[in-house]
């Protein structure tokens, strides 16, 4: 009899303790609470509480840069989910210099549900979803756009910068199920700990932000100067909006190397454009233009830009200055359609006795990395 006591006392602990594991999973439903819901950013049940907002730097003055929080409540669960309602807070600590774009949310699907109907936003940093009643098995996914300031102070800002939960009804449970989520910073077990989502500091070398749809963008970085030879802009359109990254660097031999046989040798600066998948087959397609300080030795007559896959090695093309088929000529279309890439404007203008600024304006088909 009192073994038999002693090993239900042990069974009652092992099952306590497995029931307490499972409710502190992240979007699992508890035995009291039998639906199973997941809320982060997509696949939400990959990233259960986890908010992963595109990647956004501190603008010049002046400017603004954007950022996508892409936020996705899924139903694992083979039963209808009744009044199921998302909160986003796109500011949750009060961080000076952000402000909800015009366009604040976006349907990022295409599955022919309107997943952001019922999205409306509040007074203050609050915006509301309600889905009503979830389908088994649905998933619903919004995008909230919000904009960075050039006064947004990136060494002071405060964490999380965004916030989301999902509430829903339970009739087999308690009254109401709460899951949540956050842009971090996301404590595990210290000091393994993941910082989350920041924005990021000014650099004169880098754009990061995001393209909203149904729009014409123009973007730079910094122009040139005794400190900062290189200068990239990009002209392009979107439809459904793009994750953009305007970049700078030295390259190597690993990375954007040089092509031997040339006249000129390239200079050591490259410049890198990442805009969504990276292709523009339509007009009027992606306009880039490098300014450029360089020597006075450069020589225009063997000047060129090479360009490369983004992040490869060796280039994939290469525009000479000097060739007549380099250049777009009075019908863009036509030689885009033909070659994929050309020349559209090009000038050398001296600027001291030592230095030379160089603008060549390319128009191609999709993105990567240029040097000159």
């Amino acid at each position: 009899m009192i073994g038999s006591r002693i090993r239900s006392r042990r069974l009652g602990a092992i099952l306590a303790t497995a029931l307490f594991t499972i409710a502190l999973v992240p979007g699992i439903a508890t035995a009291g609470n039998t639906r199973s819901v997941f809320i982060g950013s997509p696949d939400a049940q990959t990233n259960a509480g986890r908010l992963l907002p595109s990647a956004v730097t501190v603008p010049a003055t002046g400017l603004v840069n954007s950022t996508l929080i892409p936020v996705q409540v899924k139903s694992i669960d083979n039963q209808t989910i009744a009044h199921t309602i998302l909160t986003i807070d796109w500011n949750k600590s009060s961080n000076a210099g952000l402000s909800l774009n015009a366009v604040q949310f976006i349907d990022l699907t295409d599955d022919g549900i309107d997943d952001v109907a019922g999205c409306s936003a509040g007074s203050g940093t609050i915006i509301t979803c309600n889905f009503n009643n979830l389908p088994a098995r649905a998933t619903r996914t919004v995008g909230v756009v919000v904009d960075v300031a050039s006064t947004f102070v990136a060494s002071t800002q405060v964490q999380p910068l965004f916030f989301a939960h999902v509430v829903t009804n339970n009739e087999n449970g308690s009254n109401t199920q709460l899951f949540d989520a956050t842009s971090g910073p996301w404590a595990t077990t210290p000091p393994n700990t993941d910082p989350g989502f920041k924005v990021g500091a000014f650099d004169s070398d880098t754009v990061l932000t995001f393209a909203l749809p149904n729009s014409s963008n123009n973007l730079a970085n910094t122009a040139p100067s005794s400190t900062n030879k290189l200068q990239a802009k990009v002209a392009f359109d979107t439809v459904k909006g793009k994750i953009v990254a305007i970049t700078e660097g030295q390259s190597t031999d690993l990375l954007y190397k040089c092509p031997t046989g040339l006249q000129q040798a390239c200079q050591t600066t490259f410049s890198q454009v990442t805009a969504g998948d990276g292709a523009f087959p339509d007009s009027p397609y992606f306009t880039w233009t490098l300014n450029a300080l360089v020597p006075n030795t450069y020589n225009k007559s063997q000047g060129y830009v090479v360009h490369y896959p983004t992040g490869a090695k060796d280039s994939d093309w290469i525009l000479l200055f000097k060739n007549s088929s380099s250049l777009c000529g009075t019908d863009i279309a036509a030689k885009i359609t033909a070659q994929g890439h050309c020349i559209s404007a090009l000038s050398l203008t001296k600027v001291d006795k030592s230095t030379q600024l160089l603008s060549v304006t390319v128009v191609m088909d999709h993105q990567g990395g240029l040097k000159y």
